[in-house]
């Protein structure tokens, strides 16, 4: 058996609903329920959601609804491309979820060896390349022990 997570997000692609069915279940079926008692100027969803019922839940709502018509619907209604571009927040946000899935499985040793290939590969070529030619302009200079608890704060005078 699948699963289907519904999900409801914010202007900045922020979860503030999730909803999880049977794989088989129709996304338009969860979508009232992921609006109740919300409040939004638009409302941006895929084909999926194009129905009649959900865009007056819309309306109700004082928003507008931004969604491309199904291609059966036998009178397309027109909607806001530049803002249905906005969509791909949700999407971005489903990303983030996938990719921390990754992390929460994994167990010790392989949490400290992918968090030491991190630091080889990203953090420490960034402190190298664009932290260190800094640090005689710094005013404020904190030194941290391996646990990255501080262990001294110089200050310069200004």
């Amino acid at each position: 058996m699948t699963t289907k997570i519904h999900m409801l997000a914010d202007a900045l692609g922020r979860p503030l609903r999730l909803i999880v069915t049977a794989g088989q279940v129709g996304d338009i079926t969860q979508a009232p329920a992921l609006l109740d008692g919300q409040s939004a100027n638009a409302v941006l969803a895929d084909k999926a959601y194009d129905s009649n019922a959900l865009r007056a839940i819309v309306a109700g709502m004082g928003a507008q609804a931004v969604i491309p018509s199904n291609r059966t619907r036998k009178i397309a209604i027109p909607h806001d491309h530049g803002v249905y571009k906005l969509r791909n927040r949700i999407e971005r946000c489903f990303n983030r979820l996938k990719h921390f899935r990754r992390f929460a499985t994994l167990d010790d040793e392989a949490a400290r060896g992918l968090a030491h290939e991190y630091w080889k590969g990203i953090n420490e070529p960034n402190l190298v390349a664009n932290i260190r030619p800094t640090r005689a302009r710094a005013s404020l200079v904190l030194r941290k022990e391996a646990d990255h608890r501080v262990q001294k704060v110089l200050l310069r005078k200004i």
